[in-house]
């Protein structure tokens, strides 16, 4: 009748994984029955009367042993289970540090490239500052230097508005000169020059010394 239970052998199968769920009770009361039956229940025994049933026995005395080695190992399982689980929630733990920590870098980093342009333009400037001091000390000097220059054109503009007063008189008397007195002697020349420049004076014709 059993072996006739539609999907007996994959019901088989799966029953490893319900192992767990089997109470000691039903395999205190499986090993009593395979001890008061030792000698029939042995696979080679078994073997000679049902090939079929010589692989459900191996099949039961695989569970059976199953049973005592998972329950040390199930504990194990348990703890590995929960070590996993805490594993789990610290890795979550640490990807929400890391996420935290690459924002902090990340303020950082642009932090940096701030300064870093803020150290450029400071460095530009302090050459612009210095250029631009350059260029004032050498403005100062020609300045200076182009004071001294005024006083100068001025008493040559003074010297000038002379020379331009008397320029009527000084033509006049020049063009005597060269005109009547080149056959004359030099005495005789400065003679007449000034008797013309006291003539000039006398007719208030500016004209010079």
């Amino acid at each position: 009748k059993m072996l006739n239970t539609p999907n007996f052998l994959d019901i088989l199968i799966d029953f490893k994984d319900k192992i767990d769920d089997v109470e000691e009770n039903t395999i205190k009361k499986l090993g009593d029955f395979m001890n008061e039956n030792k000698e029939p229940l042995k696979p080679d025994n078994v073997k000679n009367s049902s090939t079929a049933c010589f692989s459900l026995i191996k099949w039961v005395n695989g569970v059976y042993k199953f049973y005592f080695v998972n329950k040390d190992v199930r504990p194990l399982k348990i703890s590995l289970n929960k070590a996993e689980t805490e594993v789990a929630k610290l890795n979550q733990a640490l990807a929400i540090k890391q996420k935290e920590l690459k924002t902090v870098v990340d303020k950082v980093d642009a932090l940096t490239a701030e300064l870093n342009e803020a150290e450029r333009n400071k460095a530009r400037l302090e050459a612009e500052y210095q250029d631009v001091s350059t260029k004032l000390e050498r403005a100062k000097m020609l300045i200076e230097s182009l004071g001294g220059e005024k006083g100068r054109w001025h008493d040559l503009g003074i010297s000038l508005a002379d020379v331009y007063t008397n320029l009527t008189g000084d033509v006049l008397v020049s063009s005597g000169i060269i005109a009547y007195l080149g056959a004359f002697t030099a005495a005789f020349r400065n003679q007449i020059t000034e008797e013309w420049t006291q003539k000039t004076r006398n007719r208030n014709i500016p004209s010079s010394d």
